[in-house]
């Protein structure tokens, strides 16, 4: 995960990930990293190179954005060609009870509307 999110905020979501087993660890933005993102005939690359690839698309969200913000790479887990532990094979759906549990425990309980009977 990165981001310019508070870093209590990112801690609260490192915690949640430790909790429910959707680990997550915490790259750096550093501005070496925006040097990536340069280009000799636009303003700005979407692509960087080689080196920190997650960390190059984040610098190039954050060139787009003046509010707190965390960028979760989740495309590698995203999907299973085998069961692994408590997840089929197929889509994982990973990040979602990373972000039910973060959301509820810092922001409080999620409530369900409750819809009128159908006539």
């Amino acid at each position: 995960m990165m981001g310019t999110a508070p870093q209590a905020v990112m801690n609260g979501l490192h915690e949640a990930g430790m909790s429910v087993y959707e680990r997550t660890v915490q790259f750096p933005m550093w501005d070496e990293y925006g040097d990536e993102m340069k280009s000799d005939i636009a303003d700005l690359k979407n692509l960087g190179g080689a080196n920190a690839g997650q960390i190059t698309a984040a610098k190039f969200l954050q060139h787009f954005t003046d509010y707190p913000w965390i960028h979760l790479d989740i495309a590698g887990p995203s999907w299973l060609n085998a069961p692994s532990a408590y997840r089929t094979k197929g889509g994982t759906g990973v990040g979602v009870r990373l972000l039910y549990h973060f959301i509820t425990r810092h922001y409080g309980a999620i409530t369900q509307t409750k819809r009128p009977a159908r006539r």
